[in-house]
C-alpha cells in the first residue's frame, strides 16, 4: 500500500507530492500548480471596487445646504412719524453649500418668529385670542413675517457660501404685532381652562 508524504516545496509556483511504495521507493510524483495569484488579483479587484464605491458615495451623495441669519437690521421711521415706528427690516443671511458640486438657489424664503417669554406684552387684536402660530416645547411662536425675494437666483460653488440681504415681508396682522399691550399665553389653547 502506498502512502502519500507531505508536500515538498519546489522552486516556482508548483507543489510536488511524491507517492512511495511499501519499500519507500517513489512510484509517482504529482505537481500541483498554485492558484494564489488568481485569488490575490480577485481580492485586489474587490478592494478597489469597494474603495471606489465609498469615494463616489462620499463625494456625490447630496448634503443638506444650510442657511443662517448673520445680521438683522431694523430701520426706524424718519421725522414726522412716531419715533418707535419700524419702517423696514432686512436680514443678512449666509447660504452655505456643503456639497462637492454647485447648488442653484431660487426664491429663498425664511420665516421670522418671535418667542416671547412669559408675561411679555404683545399686541391684542392682531390675531384675535390666539397670537401663536404654533407651540414648540412650551414656547409660543408668533410669526412676524418672512424674509423673501421671489426673483432672486444665485449659485454657490462646491463647499462655498454666499451672503444675501433679504427684506422682511409682512402681512397687515404681522405689522400690527410690532408694539403691544396683551400678555402672551403661557400654554397652548387645548390646555387652557
Amino acid at each position: 500500500m502506498s502512502k502519500p508524504i507531505a508536500p515538498q516545496a519546489e522552486p516556482g509556483d508548483a507543489t510536488v507530492y511524491v507517492q512511495l511504495d511499501e519499500e519507500g521507493q517513489p512510484i509517482e510524483e504529482i505537481y500541483v500548480l498554485q492558484n494564489e495569484t488568481k485569488k490575490k488579483s480577485i481580492c485586489g479587484s474587490i478592494c478597489c471596487v469597494a474603495v471606489a464605491a465609498f469615494l463616489l458615495c462620499f463625494f456625490l451623495i447630496p448634503r443638506q445646504p444650510s442657511v443662517w441669519l448673520v445680521h438683522l437690521n431694523v430701520g426706524q421711521a424718519s421725522s414726522g412719524v412716531a419715533e418707535s415706528a419700524v419702517t423696514q427690516i432686512t436680514g443678512t443671511f449666509k447660504f452655505r453649500n456643503e456639497n462637492f458640486f454647485a447648488v442653484d438657489w431660487r426664491a429663498p424664503a425664511v420665516s421670522l418668529y418671535w418667542l416671547p417669554y412669559d408675561d411679555q406684552p404683545v399686541v391684542a387684536g392682531c390675531w384675535g385670542e390666539e397670537p401663536c402660530s404654533f407651540w414648540q416645547d412650551g414656547w409660543c411662536a408668533i410669526k412676524l413675517g418672512e424674509f423673501t425675494d421671489p426673483g432672486l437666483k444665485f449659485s454657490t460653488g462646491m463647499r462655498d457660501g454666499r451672503q444675501q440681504v433679504l427684506e422682511l415681508q409682512q402681512t397687515a396682522q404681522q405689522v400690527c404685532y410690532w408694539g403691544g399691550s396683551k400678555r402672551r399665553p403661557t400654554e397652548p389653547p387645548e390646555n387652557r381652562e
